[in-house]
């Protein structure tokens, strides 16, 4: 009777055993989904397909660009955010010109 007994608890230690691993891999799974998700939203791949965009070229004296390239380093943009800045800027103040 005692081998039978000892049999069961081993089983049922195992039976226990198996199941924390289980729901150990079950948290460590949800987990590992959470931060693919975070990763995927800091990469940007949810958001909604980008606008095609269009280069644009533009000759300006040196020391414009010169000047220019300084204060946007002083602010800590790029210079390119800081074209896109002023064209948005300038779009959204002469609009009313698209409805007359």
């Amino acid at each position: 009777m005692a081998i039978k007994k000892s049999n069961t608890e081993a089983a049922s230690r195992e039976n226990k055993f198996d199941q924390a691993v289980a729901e150990l891999n079950s948290q460590e799974e949800n987990q590992r989904k959470k931060s693919d998700e975070v990763v995927k939203n800091i990469a940007g791949r949810n958001r909604k397909k980008p606008e095609e965009r269009k280069a644009i070229s533009a000759y300006i004296p040196v020391s414009l660009w010169e000047q220019f390239d300084a204060i946007t380093s002083a602010y800590g943009i790029s210079n390119n955010a800081a074209i896109c800045t002023l064209i948005k800027d300038y779009v959204r103040e002469k609009k009313s010109v698209l409805d007359e």
